[in-house]
């Protein structure tokens, strides 16, 4: 066998092999050509022993440093300006795993960058970022529920390590953005909790994909776009689009936090910038513009997915009445307000947020569905028996 694998097998039992070193290749005193277990002689390539262990022949380098620059940078699934987690895809699979637990899963033709981690055979809990941050805002909260729930969070397109597409973004496109890697990774069902825009992605998860889901947290979002809202956005955009988002990120944070919390909480305060600034521009446009067509108020009666709405008692952007008016227009649904907690409520009180949601999460099942819940069910059934799925 030719593989690296292979070769230390044959090594092993076979004394008369060239042996194996740490640099990963034939050692000076061996002789290149060795006798082939199998009958014959073959030449051994150093190409196939000095590629490391299980990852097999390397491709001979072209000697060229430009040429080696333009490969990695063709083969990167992260934008230049992410300084997260970096991994490497090749091919068209569906689902690259890299280092860690750390993912690369391409869906919708966007390179998404994903997590996961948690207990192993656990009920599936998925977080969905807000506008300019990325994944790593859940950091608290993964290692809150890792004991007890099987967690994946990922970077909404264009932001963080996922990119960015060139089509116009819709929140439903973000909606379809989650199944499909939950498709991709096999996940069929999952509690989901999201924040600001991620946030009104879980709720039109649970508008267009409610047999999907099993519970669901909306934290610091409002369901329209009243027009001094929709003029601040509006303002922000051409700023945006000429200088890029690092102008943006101090002012944003100073609106997101209070000056108690960024005073006790620097470092928290600065990484919320540096997620602020390493937002693709196209990923910020694109979800500001699908926020402009936001209108779920009228439709938040058609939910029937156990709902929990989290706000922050500082958040100036979405005031605590309005939640409240979401709750009261779901039905079954649940209200928590967190006194002393701005839109990011579950950085500035990760503790008081985590309680909540978990809280919800393990409450007993009243055991009755939403029709519009036991439909979409039963039509997900029916299709995965057609195609052999359980």
């Amino acid at each position: 066998s030719r593989c690296c694998h292979g070769f230390l097998r044959c090594a092993m039992s076979n004394p008369g092999l060239p042996k194996w070193n740490p640099s990963g290749r034939l050692s000076v005193a061996q002789n290149r050509s060795t006798r082939n277990p199998g009958g014959g002689w073959r030449r051994l390539k150093p190409s196939t022993l000095s590629s490391g262990i299980g990852r097999g022949p390397r491709r001979r380098s072209s000697g060229c440093s430009v040429g080696r620059k333009r490969r990695r940078q063709k083969r990167s699934a992260c934008p230049p300006n992410y300084s997260g987690p970096r991994s490497t895809v090749s091919g068209s699979g569906r689902c690259h795993r890299t280092s860690g637990d750390h993912m690369i899963v391409i869906a919708n033709g966007i390179r998404f960058n994903c997590e996961i981690g948690g207990r192993e055979g656990a009920p599936w809990l998925t977080f969905s970022n807000s506008l300019a941050t990325d994944f790593t805002m859940w950091d608290e909260q993964v290692r809150a529920f890792a004991g007890d729930y099987r967690i994946l969070r990922y970077d909404t397109r264009g932001h963080g390590g996922s990119t960015a597409g060139t089509e116009p973004y819709s929140l439903d496109m973000l909606a379809d953005d989650v199944i499909a890697i939950w498709d991709k990774i096999g996940i069929d069902r999952s509690h989901v909790v999201g924040l600001s825009i991620g946030a009104m992605t879980a709720v039109g998860l649970a508008l267009s994909h409610a047999g999907r889901l099993n519970r669901v947290v909306v934290a610091n979002a409002r369901p329209d776009n009243p027009p001094e809202l929709r003029s601040a956005r509006e303002r922000r955009l051409p700023a945006v689009e000429r200088d890029g988002l690092s102008g943006l990120a101090e002012p944003t944070v100073e609106r997101w936090c209070s000056n108690a919390f960024r005073a006790s909480n620097p470092d928290a305060a600065k990484r919320l910038a540096a997620m602020v600034s390493g937002t693709s521009v196209t990923g910020y446009v694109g979800c500001v513009r699908a926020l402009l067509g936001l209108d779920y108020q009228q439709r938040l009666q058609e939910i029937g997915a156990p709902m929990l709405f989290i706000s922050g008692g500082e958040d100036a952007g979405v005031p605590t009445d309005v939640m409240r008016k979401m709750h009261e227009a779901v039905r079954g649904s649940q209200f928590v307000e967190i006194a002393r907690a701005g839109h990011i409520s579950n950085i500035e009180q990760p503790a008081e947020f985590n309680k909540a949601v978990r809280k919800f999460l393990s409450a007993p099942s009243s055991g009755r569905l939403h029709p519009r819940v036991t439909e979409q069910t039963s039509e997900r059934r029916k299709t995965c028996a057609e195609r052999g799925r359980p």
